[in-house]
């Protein structure tokens, strides 16, 4: 596969010329069905006038609506024919790139480091997803034992929307006629920054207090990301915000890890039997991607030695997880140098994005199969 010529041919359907040719025939398309609605309705109105007994009656006015109203059939059966034909061009033009898209996936070695990438990916953001909720939780046990913290909360919250409601304002005005409105907000802006660490501070220093762990970033995170509905009282409802975060994190976690546990299914995994043959782990090494004894760029020499060293490793008593995960990471190790730079391809850009959506969206159509069968 020569990935350097796939994808040039990907960047030409997909964004190139023809890309944009496809672009500017969706909008056409569309205002050509604009135009065919408005034609419709003029042709059900001339239908309408040719049923009157005042067109029934005028032989001359009938013909001239008669007339236009074949003009109109006309239009009609001309816009339909131009939509299907530039339908048609589309299509193919979709063919070609999905061509691409199918060259590239048919590389097994190109597909598990993508898959790797996305595995990291995954393990990234169910991480600071846990992390998040650990944050959370010492919030939740924070106000329970010092309720003034919901005071200080919502105090926080108040002047982050102002901040962010007068940074608006400034965006509006002109950096030279409205210096001095500028001027004004930026001191107010300042004001409500004073009021907004100050009231961190505050739930630090209880934190402190009562030992519990408090991590400035992903609360400010927290209170910048989510909006808080308001009880009656017309008060904060912090404590519903909190749990529909945490509630929130651990499906994007479930999802996550159902995503993994997929990927690991369609990834070749090692898994070291009894045996301790050299037919059994010839087998092996070379399911888990590494050099195989009948490669002719490899020598025998090298095989042997990883052969021995798979012996040895039994012997020493390491266990079946602990090789797996050594000759994984080689795995890796190896891969990732020789796709390093792959990813400066639009199209390898978009397969792994695609990937990794289709993976993401299996995972959350099963979690959510999962709780409706509970």
């Amino acid at each position: 596969m020569e990935l350097e010529k796939l994808n040039s041919d990907y960047k030409k359907y997909s964004s190139g010329r023809i890309g944009k040719t496809v672009e500017q025939l969706r909008k056409k398309i569309k205002d050509c069905k604009d135009t065919m609605e408005d034609l419709e309705y003029e042709k059900k109105s001339l239908e309408y006038s040719l049923k009157t007994n005042d067109v029934q009656t005028n032989q001359t006015l009938k013909n001239a609506t008669e007339i236009e109203l074949q003009n109109v059939n006309n239009k009609l059966e001309k816009l339909k024919e131009d939509i299907s034909r530039m339908q048609n061009y589309i299509e193919k033009n979709r063919a070609e790139v999905e061509a691409c898209i199918d060259e590239l996936s048919k590389n097994p070695e190109m597909k598990k480091h993508i898959e790797m990438q996305i595995k990291k990916k995954l393990i990234r953001r169910a991480e600071k997803k846990l992390k998040e909720n650990v944050c959370l939780e010492n919030l939740k046990t924070l106000i329970e034992v010092e309720p003034a913290c919901k005071d200080y909360i919502s105090e926080i919250k108040d002047a982050k929307l102002e901040m962010q409601k007068q940074n608006k304002e400034i965006e509006k005005l002109d950096p030279v006629a409205d210096a001095a409105s500028i001027t004004t907000i930026k001191a107010a802006i300042d004001l409500h920054r004073k009021k907004y660490n100050k009231n961190i501070d505050l739930i630090k220093k209880l934190s402190k207090k009562h030992n519990i762990e408090f991590n400035k970033d992903i609360f400010s995170n927290f209170i910048e990301e989510n909006s808080f509905k308001k009880d009656k009282q017309n008060q904060y409802e912090i404590g519903k915000t909190i749990e529909r975060k945490i509630k929130g994190n651990e499906k994007s976690v479930k999802n996550d890890e159902i995503a993994l546990s997929k990927i690991e299914g369609r990834t070749i995994r090692i898994g070291l039997d009894e045996s301790n043959s050299l037919e059994d782990a010839q087998a092996e090494i070379e399911s888990s991607g590494l050099p195989a004894v009948r490669d002719k760029n490899v020598k025998w020499y090298q095989f042997i030695k990883r052969f021995k060293n798979w012996r040895e490793n039994r012997k020493n008593g390491k266990s079946k997880t602990e090789s797996r995960k050594e000759i994984e990471e080689e795995n890796e190790k190896r891969t990732s140098k020789e796709f390093k730079n792959i990813y400066k391809y639009d199209l390898v850009k978009d397969y792994a994005a695609r990937y990794e959506k289709e993976i993401i969206g299996d995972a959350k159509k099963e979690n959510k199969e999962t709780k409706s069968e509970r």
